[in-house]
């Protein structure tokens, strides 16, 4: 895990003094997810994630939420039930983290529901992973931002060595300037460190 611990330690600091509602912003592949995850782990704490990549409306939203947590799912048509269902179940399950997963198309629908659940069950932190910021009273954001050369190129070699064990770095240059071209994105730098095992990282660059 490569380049954010300043930003695990902003998550310790923000829980430990309260904030319950956490927004790691970036660009697709920044990490944002693995970060929470990390974050959660790291503490030992339990989690509950939620994939919304999928969910385009309140009912949708409601679903992926109650499938995150293990919650009995209402009929969709019933959002009214959904809402409560999952505000009692995250309260019956005592402290954790839910992570609420690309939350970005259904921003809108933040103070119905993500404000709803924490009202609900105060025992529960939520970190919302999104390409943008909810904008609802008591959202603490975080900036995800795409990895420096030097991190991300410890990413790509660790990797890069998993894919092959044999592998050698022999020009580091080199693949600091491949990390600059991939936008410092940590997803796309696993991608093309996998590519070791049949391409030179200079025919990757290429």
């Amino acid at each position: 895990f490569f380049g954010r611990r300043e930003l695990l330690a902003d998550l310790s600091r923000l829980n430990l003094s309260g904030r319950r509602l956490i927004s790691l912003v970036g660009p697709p592949g920044a990490g944002k997810t693995r970060l929470a995850r990390q974050y959660a782990s790291q503490h030992q704490l339990r989690i509950w994630l939620c994939d919304i990549t999928a969910a385009r409306s309140l009912e949708d939203l409601i679903h992926a939420v109650a499938t995150g947590v293990g919650a009995r799912i209402p009929p969709k048509s019933d959002t009214e039930a959904g809402l409560a269902q999952v505000g009692h179940a995250l309260s019956a399950r005592g402290q954790g983290v839910v992570i609420l997963d690309n939350f970005e198309q259904v921003t809108a629908m933040a103070p119905q529901t993500v404000l709803r659940w924490m009202k609900a069950s105060p025992q529960t932190t939520f970190i919302i992973t999104s390409r943008e910021r909810l904008a609802v009273r008591g959202e603490f954001v975080l900036e995800v931002a795409p990895l420096g050369p030097s991190a991300g190129a410890e990413l790509f070699r660790d990797r890069a060595r998993l894919a092959d064990p044999s592998w050698i770095d022999r020009d580091p240059g080199l693949i600091e300037e491949l990390v600059r071209r991939l936008d410092g994105l940590p997803l796309a730098i696993e991608l093309a460190a996998a590519r070791v095992r049949v391409l030179a990282p200079a025919q990757i660059l290429e």
